[in-house]
Formats: structure tokens, sequence, C-alpha cells
């Protein structure tokens, strides 16, 4: 009875970790078409510093929720790139549509590209760049889970069928 429970526990961990995979393949591969633009108003920017990694936040006057650069994004910029944000410039960002409401509940929102009308700080290629072996390393931890979920199955089943003509052995002698 033990097995079959932790047989389910199991399936139902590698259905789940299947589904994260298959949501994951398109994360670095991000296209105007995937995609939604939206226009703001520099409030304020802030730089936190936590655990090595710097993080960007853009706080704008038309939405509650900051704009956040991924850290592995962040690293690629250059402080020039930077230099054409400033208080009162409008900016052209991209967001994954799924996300869109973050804007004005989340407590950030991470953009996939940044513009204003005289410079492109990234865009969704230099995102993609940066991203990919974030991503990479992610659905190889996430493929890695799937064997062992499917190893741990078959195991259990294995054991479950080797009882089971045990059990019929014992009882025909």
């Amino acid at each position: 009875m033990m097995r079959r429970i932790a047989i389910i526990i199991l399936s139902i961990l590698l259905v789940g970790t299947v589904c994260l995979l298959l949501s994951d393949q398109n994360e670095d591969k991000q296209t105007e078409v995937s995609t939604l633009e939206k226009t703001a108003t520099v409030k304020y920017i802030t730089e936190k510093v936590s655990e090595n990694k710097n993080y960007l936040y853009i706080y704008t006057q038309e939405f509650d929720a900051p704009l956040y650069v991924f850290p592995h994004v962040f690293e690629t910029l250059k402080s020039e790139d930077l230099s054409c944000l400033s208080e009162g410039t409008k900016i052209q960002f991209r967001i994954s549509p799924d996300s869109e409401a973050l804007l004005k509940t989340g407590p950030f929102l991470s953009i996939l590209a940044l513009r204003t009308d005289s410079c492109t700080i990234f865009s969704l290629d230099d995102y993609n760049a940066a991203m990919h072996p974030v991503w990479s390393e992610i659905r190889t931890v996430e493929i890695v889970f799937c064997f062992v979920f499917i190893l741990g199955i078959l195991c259990l089943l294995y054991f479950d069928r080797k009882k089971k003509i045990n059990l019929k052995k014992e009882l025909n002698h």
C-alpha cells in the first residue's frame, strides 16, 4: 500500500515537473510577438545589491510596481547604457503578457527589453542571450528531476511486482 502511495506521489511530481519543463521552453526565446510593449515615465531608479548580485529597479509615474531588470541582464549593461535613463524620461519596455496584471498589483515586474526614444538599453535579443544560460541550467535540473522520478516509479513498480511474484511462489508451495 505504501508503495502505491509513493508511486502516486512520484507520478504527480513527474507530471508537475514535465509541465514546468514545457512551460519554460520559450523563456529565453522572447520575441515581439510573444511580449507586450508598454510605455511609462521614469520617476527614479534604484540599484540594490544582494547575495553578490546587482538588481535594478525602475520606478515609474504610471505604475505602482517597479520595473525589475534581471541581474543576469543587468550585468551585461554598461554605465553609458543607463545614462539615458533619468527622471522624466519616457521609456518603452516589454513584458510577458501573463505578467501584465502585476503592473498594478505586484511587488515588481520583470521586464524583457528596455529603450527610450534616443537609445536602446537592452533588447529582446540581449535579454535572450543573457538569460539563455540561466534557463538552460533550470531545464537541465528539471530533466534530472524527471529522470529521478521515473527511476523511482520504475523501482517501486519492480519491487511491487517482485513482491507479488514471491507471494505467488509461496502460495504454490
